[in-house]
């Protein structure tokens, strides 16, 4: 954290840092909850992995790619 800086100083800093920065992607956010073990993410993968599937970053066979979908799916009320 920086103090005293101007909001131009502060806006150049912020945009050093983030400019060129990629985007995390969802199935990137995903493996690593499931390794932190989120039960949430958990529990996604071991419903996708009963129905011999894995989750996948892209297409490939017996993959589901639709992290953010299955996410929604496991967060609407039943």
């Amino acid at each position: 954290m920086y103090e005293g800086l101007t909001k131009k100083q502060e806006a150049k800093l912020s945009l050093a840092a983030n400019r060129d920065r990629r985007a995390v992607k969802p199935y990137e956010n995903f493996a690593v909850a499931v390794t932190a073990q989120e039960v949430e993410a958990v529990t996604i993968n071991a419903d996708v992995e009963s129905c011999g599937l894995h989750v996948s970053s892209g297409t490939s066979k017996n993959g589901i790619s639709a992290i953010q979908a299955a996410w929604c799916c496991a967060r609407s009320p039943s």
